[in-house]
């Protein structure tokens, strides 16, 4: 189950994540390191590839919340734990009504990690590249593929700038998410047991509205929502879903929320 925090600690996360935003801007490493971690004893580097939510236990109360016209999800940075050289990012959601008043707890989700094994090749673009997907109204396959396997390339390519975490309106602190995007995955769950949503990091590349000449393309960390069931006992472990937008069983990818700020 995930986590319940407080208003409170909710406020402490958030300020801290700020906070580390406008350091890294200084220091761009931090953001690096924040993400990545190194390969250590033969293991390749890994990344951090989403944060995950419990169907069942968390999901389910989440949309059940009355009232809800649609979902935030947070950045928020956790404080390191006393056997971790670095902080924690995670990323926190909650209910929000028509106004974006928040109606309900906010729910802590737990980080993924990756680490490429060699076996899927010498790029993080190989079409068997090990990258989950999820999307208001089901996004693309090959848009979503693409968001997704940027992240992951510019995250072990060391590539990471704390540009991507900014908005025309100041740092980026989380998306504002359609109900529908949470709510439709769901209709293919099945029964809602062992079955997680994952919040995947992706990375969109677009060219801003006053560019450049000649223009040049801006890219910002986005959200990506999917159903993930696990793959079957024995099956290869892969993170992006098939062309039909399944795969690993799970269903559509959701996302084409609104960046916050603004509010």
């Amino acid at each position: 189950m995930s986590d319940i925090i407080t208003q409170v600690e909710f406020d402490k996360y958030t300020a801290a994540w700020a906070r580390f935003l406008d350091r890294a801007a200084r220091h761009p490493e931090r953001l690096q390191a924040l993400f990545t971690r190194p390969g250590s004893d033969g293991l390749p580097p890994s990344y951090q590839a989403n944060v995950t939510f419990d169907v069942a236990t968390t999901i389910t109360r989440l949309v059940s919340t009355v009232g809800i016209a649609g979902v935030m999800a947070n950045f928020v940075l956790l404080p390191k734990k006393e056997c971790e050289e670095r902080p924690r990012f995670r990323v926190v959601l909650s209910a929000v009504d028509a106004l974006g008043g928040r109606i309900s707890p906010y729910f802590l989700g737990t980080a993924t990690w990756y680490a490429p094994p060699k076996s899927y090749g010498e790029t993080v673009g190989d079409a068997r590249s090990p990258l989950r997907a999820a999307t208001a109204g089901p996004v693309p396959y090959n848009l979503i593929r693409g968001w997704v396997l940027d992240w992951a390339a510019a995250a072990l390519a060391q590539q990471l700038d704390p540009a991507m975490f900014a908005t025309h309106y100041g740092p980026l602190q989380g998306y504002r998410f359609e109900l529908s995007d949470f709510l439709n995955p769901l209709f293919t769950a099945g029964t809602f047991d062992s079955k997680l949503l994952q919040v995947n990091l992706g990375l969109k590349s677009y060219y801003p509205a006053y560019p450049d000449s000649p223009p040049r393309l801006a890219q910002t960390v986005g959200l990506v929502v999917r159903l993930y069931a696990g793959p079957e006992p024995g099956d290869p472990v892969t993170m992006m879903p098939d062309k039909d937008g399944g795969g690993e069983g799970g269903g559509p990818s959701y996302d084409m929320a609104t960046t916050q700020p603004p509010y």
